[in-house]
């Protein structure tokens, strides 16, 4: 009874298209990183997007009651306050500073709108 002994040899070919392969592989592995730094990007935008719209909401409600006082509220998970100001120019005005506050444990301010109102009732 014989044995065979199977020997291989690495041929030229296949080095070549392990090489093409690897550098297929960097190439994908690129494109899939370059994907998740740009959608950590637009989050960081979606979340500025949605304090803008909870302070225009914030400006509406307080337009339509008339509630031209002091006051810190949270709406729509984003912390958004108004303080008001007398303006200099007249007794019926008003300056009212808008701002939302980040949702870290700093709540350091996002955003400020600040607007001119008057106060007649």
């Amino acid at each position: 009874m014989r044995i065979k002994l199977l020997t291989y040899r690495l041929t030229a070919s296949s080095l070549v298209e392990v090489i093409v392969a690897l550098v297929i592989l960097l190439f994908l592995f690129f494109i899939v990183i370059e994907f998740f730094t740009s959608v950590g990007q637009s989050s960081a935008t979606t979340g500025k997007l949605s304090a803008a719209g909870a302070l225009n909401e914030y400006i509406y409600h307080t337009e339509t009651q008339k509630t031209f006082t002091t006051a810190k509220e949270e709406i729509n998970g984003w912390l958004v306050s108004r303080e008001v100001q007398s303006h200099p120019s007249g007794d019926s005005l008003a300056t009212i500073v808008y701002t939302v506050y980040t949702n870290d444990s700093l709540y350091t301010p996002l955003l400020t709108r600040n607007k001119i109102t008057s106060i007649k009732q």
